[in-house]
């Protein structure tokens, strides 16, 4: 819930509050939740699965254990449909694009990354929340860019190896400030394609 809060203190204007804005969230978000498992890349789906089994274990139903275990995942949701509200765009369609894009370029794994890097001072965990939320600004120009066009040859190519090298960078073992501030640096140029 504090994801979300902070989302639409980020991205909206709250003048009128919240409640108006949850309502024009609500449809959309609801669609989402309804395709959550063939939308998420597969490990976050394997994620999904295990939280709902454990949910199950305690005793909760396997539909609200499913539900329960996607929320965390709908916060993003909140970008698909601000995307899909401005653009015009239907909600699924940006929806499709926008958790492909970021399977595609590992930003699940990349974002868990950094939120575990201890931060020495204040000014690291700025760094680290700074250069995560341009990673997720980076997503949201990526989509809105691609969302109403296949994506070229030369486009799917450049995805696919800016992709790869982020995905390398994330997965070594002293994945660091620096190397998250270059992750965010190779993201951003796919904006300029």
């Amino acid at each position: 819930l504090s994801d979300a809060t902070g989302w639409f203190a980020t991205n909206e204007d709250l003048a009128d509050g919240l409640s108006p804005l949850v309502k024009l969230y609500a449809d959309g978000l609801n669609a989402i939740a309804g395709k959550l498992s063939g939308l998420l890349p597969a490990s976050q789906l394997e994620e999904l699965e295990s939280e709902a089994k454990e949910l199950v274990s305690l005793g909760v139903a396997r539909d609200l254990a499913q539900r329960i275990a996607g929320v965390r995942h709908l916060v993003r949701g909140l970008d698909v449909v601000r995307i899909s509200r401005t653009n015009k765009a239907g909600v699924q369609r940006v929806a499709d694009r926008y958790f492909e894009l970021a399977g595609q370029l590992g930003l699940d794994k990349i974002l868990a990354g950094a939120a575990g890097l201890s931060s020495d001072s204040e000014y690291d965990r700025q760094a680290v929340d700074g250069i995560s939320q341009t990673l997720m600004r980076s997503l949201r120009a990526i989509t809105i860019a691609r969302v109403d066009k296949a994506d070229a040859v030369a486009d799917a190519r450049s995805l696919e190896e800016v992709g790869s090298e982020v995905r390398r960078i994330a997965g070594e073992a002293d994945f660091s400030l620096a190397k998250l501030a270059v992750i965010a640096s190779q993201v951003s140029s796919l904006t300029k394609t």
